[in-house]
């Protein structure tokens, strides 16, 4: 009895043995063994793909989330800004000392503009970029070197869109990994035409991005000048400090607009004095004759008159 007992349990134990080495001999189901399994689980194994895309989407959200938490911004990305309106009473001096001034500074000069005006008139608008551990220094120098009538300084902090922007990128990367992946494992070309489709919008987005952010770290690394140059004949008091001085600037102010109309003026005279002479000859030329007619008939009307009178004198 006890030998047939102990040749079950061992007929048992065989048959335990078998099974779980049969069971670790079966291939497990994964994506690759289904679609291999039959044609029929191919469109599962397709769409398990295309579901990977949107779960690379996810991903790449986490990413950014991700990202934005940790990343914490290492440098300050600000852009300076500045309108300086200077008077000088030398122009073509003053001009050719800013120019060099630029140079001094490793200042590139963005736009220019010069207009002459006429006597004392002249005028310079320009745009310069100079790097931005020179930016106290040139606006020192625009002060001391020139009659600045005023300043106007304006900063941008850029820094929040500038890493918002690394970002975005980060994720728009980890896409476009992903979109890669998918499009190597493609096997139908609707599959393949969408995929390229979302890849293309991608990488727009990551090339847009890029430029943005070059962008910023070109402003960040050169601080903007605007700059009025003007020639004038007295320098204008930007802060007059009594009535007194107002009121004396106020007359000045009167005085030298009506010199430079008078000068317009003068000048105006000079310019259409041909046209005038000429004007003035043709109406000569038309008003004497007119004039002599009319005289004429004047007379004769006169002395018709006169004669009628005297017939009726001498009828009466």
């Amino acid at each position: 009895m006890k030998k047939t007992v102990l040749a079950l349990l061992s007929l048992l134990i065989c048959l335990c043995v078998v099974s779980c080495g049969a069971a670790s001999s079966y291939p497990s189901f994964s994506a690759d063994n289904a679609y291999r399994i039959s044609e029929g689980t191919k469109s599962v194994y397709a769409a398990a793909d295309m579901a990977d895309e949107g779960f690379s989407y996810a991903m790449a959200e986490v990413a950014q989330e991700k990202a934005s938490a940790a990343d914490a911004p290492s440098s300050e990305k600000m852009v300076y800004y500045s309108t300086v309106s200077m008077e000088t009473s030398e122009f073509a001096k003053a001009s050719d000392a800013l120019h060099r001034m630029i140079e001094t500074y490793h200042g590139i000069i963005a736009n220019e503009n010069v207009y002459d005006l006429g006597s004392n008139y002249s005028r310079l608008n320009m745009t310069v970029r100079v790097p931005q551990e020179n930016y106290n220094a040139f606006l020192d120098g625009l002060s001391a070197d020139y009659h600045v009538v005023s300043v106007s300084n304006r900063v941008d902090n850029m820094t929040e869109a500038y890493y918002d922007n690394e970002n975005r990128l980060k994720a728009y990367r980890v896409q476009e990994e992903r979109l890669l992946q998918l499009l190597a494992k493609a096997d139908t070309v609707s599959d393949m035409l969408e995929i390229e489709a979302r890849l293309c919008d991608v990488q727009y987005g990551i090339e847009s991005l890029t430029n943005t952010q070059r962008k910023i770290d070109n402003d960040v690394k050169y601080a903007t000048f605007t700059l009025n140059l003007s020639e004038v004949v007295e320098f204008t008091d930007p802060a007059p400090r009594t009535f007194g001085d107002r009121l004396s600037d106020a007359f000045k102010a009167s005085v030298s607009a009506f010199r430079a109309f008078a000068e317009g003026l003068l000048f105006a005279l000079i310019f259409v004095a041909p046209y005038l002479v000429i004007l003035f000859g043709i109406a000569l030329c038309v008003i004497l004759p007119l004039r002599a007619a009319a005289r004429r008939k004047k007379k004769a009307a006169t002395a018709a008159e006169q004669t009628a009178k005297a017939e009726q004198t001498e009828k009466a």
